[in-house]
Order: C-alpha cells, then sequence, then structure tokens
C-alpha cells in the first residue's frame, strides 16, 4: 500500500510513520519545512523569537555575531536536528537502509534514559548479552518501537 499517491514513505525522512501531509512530505517535515521558510523570510525581531525558542542561552551571543544568513542557516540545522533525528532514524530502519545493531539501540536506549532525567549513560556496553538472542529483523522491530519514544 502507498503512503500517498506518489510517494512510498516521505521525501525528507524517509518514514511512513506520520501520514501524508503534502508535497511528498508527512505532517511533521511539513509543518517544519514551514517553520523553516518562516525563518527564511524573517526579520531581525523574528529571528530573535527563533533565538529563543532554540538557541540556548551561551550560544546566542555566539550566533549574534554572525551575519544573518549564517545565523538562519545554524538555527535551521538546530530546527532539523532536534525535530527530525530520531524521526529520520526510523525512516532508514523501516525502509531498511540502517541494519540495526546493538549500539544503535544502546544508543536510542542512553537517550531514552537521558530524557528521563538520568546523567549518565546506563545502557552503554551493557546489552552484548541481549545482541546475541535476537536476529535482526526482531532488533529493528526493538529499535522502531524505542525510537517512537522519541518522536
Amino acid at each position: 500500500m502507498k503512503w500517498s499517491i506518489k510517494n512510498e514513505y516521505c521525501i525528507s525522512c524517509n518514514s511512513t510513520y506520520y501520514k501524508h501531509k503534502g508535497k511528498g512530505l508527512c505532517s511533521k517535515c511539513y509543518s517544519i519545512s514551514t517553520e523553516i521558510k518562516k525563518l527564511d523570510n524573517a526579520n531581525e525581531n523574528e529571528l530573535d523569537n527563533f533565538m529563543l525558542k532554540y538557541i540556548s542561552s551561551p550560544d546566542k551571543n555566539k550566533l549574534k555575531s554572525l551575519d544573518i544568513n549564517m545565523q538562519k542557516e545554524k538555527i535551521k540545522n538546530i530546527i532539523i536536528s532536534k525535530k527530525l533525528k530520531y524521526l529520520i532514524q526510523y525512516g532508514q530502519i523501516e525502509s531498511n537502509k540502517i541494519k540495526v545493531d546493538i549500539v544503535k539501540i544502546e544508543t536510542i536506549l542512553n537517550e531514552i534514559s537521558r530524557r528521563a532525567g538520568r546523567k549518565n549513560n546506563l545502557y552503554t556496553n551493557r546489552l552484548l548479552k541481549f545482541d546475541t538472542r535476537f536476529n535482526n529483523e526482531q532488533r529493528e522491530i526493538i529499535a522502531l518501537y524505542l525510537l517512537k519514544m522519541l518522536i
């Protein structure tokens, strides 16, 4: 079954996790592309609002020293990495573009624990026994379900 009339999956994140919104994009990528268009057209006052939303305090002064186009480019990269990082990984696994190994699962679990307030990497080098008990298809299923927690 096709994801949209013209595409098997989102042209940005390669995922079918979200429904098609338009122009080959899922609803998540479409909203991000709309936000990036607003950023591209932003004046200096509007750019300050984007900085408040996406840039940590120590980095704001460094960013303000750059010209406006470089500021926009840096903010754009931050928006994409914050909002699409795990959705892109989901799409890569879903479309079999990457193999899931134990390191990928450890990385996902460490990010989940970091978001839950744990500062150290709880799962690093602790899943080696786990890796031998599952085949690649099973690891993919586990990784996809874990990534859903991050998306």
